[in-house]
């Protein structure tokens, strides 16, 4: 899921300019078809405004702040750090495995309730057994 929104935000940060520009032109498009001409205080300002202005300078004034914004949230750039992390599990995971099977070739150093959960679950299988004896012990250690 990480690495998903990860990707996406990626996406997003490289195409910031183009998706910036459409949700601005949309913005735009609302606010020229929709334009209150009175209402609350929340748009008071708005229409205030349009009446200095006018309401296409008004509307490509909001347009250009949402633009503003969305480059803005939209930028995105974590240097790497998702990748070393990544990096940095698997060489975890890796090391784990591997001290899990010198385990396995050190009869003194296997965890005898370990071993017997893996040759219960290998149903006497003990080739099985030690595959079972490496999962469980990396699912521990994680």
């Amino acid at each position: 899921m990480k690495e998903k929104l990860h990707n996406l935000r990626v996406f997003l940060s490289k195409f910031k300019i183009p998706i910036s520009a459409i949700v601005s032109c949309l913005i735009f498009y609302f606010f020229i078809t929709n334009f209150p001409t009175s209402g609350s205080r929340s748009v008071a300002f708005f229409v205030g405004i349009s009446e200095i202005i006018g309401i296409p300078m008004t509307v490509f004034i909001l347009s250009a702040a949402w633009f503003g914004l969305m480059c803005l949230f939209l930028d995105y750039n974590d240097y790497g750090s998702f990748e070393k992390k990544k990096e940095e599990y698997n060489n975890t995971l890796n090391s784990l495995y591997s001290q899990a099977a010198q385990e396995l070739q050190d009869r003194e150093k296997i965890k005898m309730d370990v071993w017997g959960k893996a040759l219960l679950e290998a149903k006497g299988n003990e080739e099985l057994a030690k595959a079972k004896y490496i999962e469980i012990r990396v699912k521990e250690a994680e």
